[in-house]
């Protein structure tokens, strides 16, 4: 291994495999969501996203909503810094973005094909989120929410399609389990990263702050025991189940 390039420092992080993929996942993933015209600086994502690479986390996701596109750039700002100061290579690091909502989509100005899973957005809509990351690929590309619009067949199409020209590795539905069941950022994260059907739990941090307090999760996983389980889910009973819509995946109706 070349010298110039910083290997994560040893800790709790564990590594699992991506659905029913070969490709090896954080069980703890950085997500670069953000508020649209929100502040926030490349410079400080870099260093978030560096600080949870320093502990083992090499899943960094993504979506064309998030901040009407301006995440993505911020991340691939924080890539190219990351290999310039010998942080990380490429290929070190597994990139992930959804489509389906747009950059457009939550503040007007939307047409009726910049949003949904139809063949157009999709290949459309990918070339231009490696455009605002100035990436030749992503290693996975989600559907962020169904599209009762387009026919499934048209969508596999689609992802075979960008897959076959390497602009993405996987492609995956983004599914959302609701029922946080405490108040504590560690615990809810420790919960979540000991449930073995879960392949990564994608966090989220406007600062270094908060993300060294969600950190503290790592060493709260091995507490969280079929007891402690049992003992909490008595108390507020959950049963893991997929999303059901909002409404959001209708919002191209108004084209029709």
């Amino acid at each position: 291994m070349s010298p110039s390039i910083a290997v994560p420092t040893p800790s709790s992080m564990s590594y699992r495999f991506l659905g029913n993929s070969g490709l090896l996942v954080s069980k703890l993933g950085l997500g670069s969501w953000m508020e649209y015209g929100e502040t926030k600086s490349a410079e400080l994502w870099y260093e978030i996203m560096k600080t949870a690479y320093e502990h083992g986390i090499n899943f960094f996701d993504n979506a064309d909503s998030y901040g009407m596109g301006l995440g993505e750039e911020y991340t691939g700002t924080a890539i190219k810094m990351g290999i310039n100061d010998g942080t990380w290579k490429r290929e070190d690091l597994v990139i992930a973005t959804k489509l389906g909502m747009g950059t457009k989509g939550f503040h007007g100005g939307s047409g009726p094909n910049d949003q949904g899973l139809a063949r157009k957005h999709i290949v459309e809509g990918l070339k231009a989120s490696l455009k605002r990351m100035n990436l030749d690929y992503v290693d996975v590309l989600y559907c962020i929410r169904p599209d009762p619009y387009t026919p499934v067949e048209e969508t596999v199409r689609a992802m075979n399609y960008v897959i076959e020209r390497g602009w993405a590795f996987y492609w995956e539905r983004a599914t959302c389990r609701r029922g946080a069941w405490v108040s504590l950022p560690e615990l809810a994260i420790a919960w979540c990263m000991s449930n073995e059907n879960v392949s990564s739990v994608l966090i989220a941090a406007r600062n270094l702050a908060q993300l060294k307090q969600n950190l503290k999760a790592l060493s709260v996983v091995e507490k969280v025991t079929p007891e402690v389980k049992a003992k909490i889910e008595s108390l507020v009973p959950f049963v893991p189940e997929v999303a059901k819509p909002d409404g959001t995946e209708k919002r191209r109706t108004k084209f029709l």
